[in-house]
Order: structure tokens, then sequence, then C-alpha cells
């Protein structure tokens, strides 16, 4: 369980101080703040409502990366400017679900991978994962068996596949529908 301290404004922002670092969050989403300065404390102290509560948030969901995605040499789009790795940190969800849905965009069209079984054998190998699971937890999500193939250009069909990825790595979903339609969009 992480601690997390959070000032929420009347105006509906808030800052988030999780494991030292703060999170700007504004009906667009979240900025990753670097270590918490002195001058972060101050704006924090300017007004709000102090709430410290435990938290339980996946590396994914940390790392605004609901997809994992590891760090490359090759920058995302909303890429945070620290990056710790593995991983890649984004500077909100929409862009940690824009990378996912891109990658799986990338697997059909330049790849040819278009059913559960070929995007989740690429995107969660063997020799990282139980594939077999995750293909099979995929597919039940999305109600489609593992080697139908997908349109995976249509966007309520990439957004159902981002949802189950989503889910499996992280063992829930806590965007709102309308976050991962906009990532979707976005790719």
């Amino acid at each position: 369980m992480n601690d997390r301290q959070a000032i929420i404004f009347s105006s509906g922002i808030a800052i988030v101080v999780i494991a030292g670092l703060w999170f700007y969050y504004s009906g667009q989403g979240a900025t990753v703040g670097s270590r918490i300065s002195s001058g972060a404390k101050k704006i924090m102290a300017g007004g709000g409502k102090l709430v410290t509560e435990a938290v339980n948030y996946t590396l994914g969901e940390r790392n605004n990366n609901p997809g994992n995605l590891r760090l490359t040499s090759v920058p995302w789009e909303g890429q945070a400017s620290a990056q710790p790795g593995p991983f890649v940190v984004f500077s909100s969800p929409v862009y940690g679900i824009r990378a996912l849905a891109k990658n799986l965009l990338t697997y059909y069209q330049n790849y040819g991978l278009d059913t559960v079984a070929s995007i989740i054998s690429r995107w969660s190998p063997p020799s990282e994962n139980n594939t077999a699971e995750y293909i099979q937890a995929v597919s039940q999500s999305m109600g489609v068996s593992p080697d139908v193939p997908l349109q995976v250009t249509n966007p309520v069909i990439l957004q159902n596949l981002v949802r189950a990825i989503i889910q499996h790595e992280n063992g829930r979903v806590i965007y709102s529908q309308n976050i991962i339609s906009n990532g979707v969009a976005m790719a």
C-alpha cells in the first residue's frame, strides 16, 4: 500500500502526492511532477482539503501506463521526462492508453496480427508470462474465440481489446470509457 496525500481544491483540481512524487489532476488528466519541493509544498498548503488514505495502485496505474509498455530508445507522445524504467511513465493515462492502442494497431497493420491469440502471443510472449492464460482472459473478456480474426482498426473492437488488456495487466480497469475512447482515438 502507498500513502497518498491529496489536496482537493473547490475548482475540482487536485494535487496528489504518492511516494514523494506529485501529480496535478484536472479534468484533462494528470501531470507527473518531480520530487516534492518546498515550492510544491507551499502550493499544496494554499488551500483545499488535505486527504490522506492508503491506496493500492498497480505499477501500470502509477506510471499512467496500463499496458505496461517497456521503455525503449524511441520516445512516446506524452512520455514523462522522468523515466526510472524499465516501464514507460506517461504524463497522463490517456497517453498510456494511446501507446497501448498504437502498439496494437502496429501489430495489425505491419505484422498482420488479427486474432487475440496472435496479438497476445506477441504482446506477452511465453518467455515473460503465461501467454495461454493471458489469451484466454482477453478472449473471455471480449467474448470472442482466440482464433477469430478481429478488425483491429474498428474503434469499438480496439477499445474492447485495450480494456481487456488493461484488465489483465492490472487486475482491474480504473479508467472511464471516455478516457479509453480518447486514448484509442488519439492512436
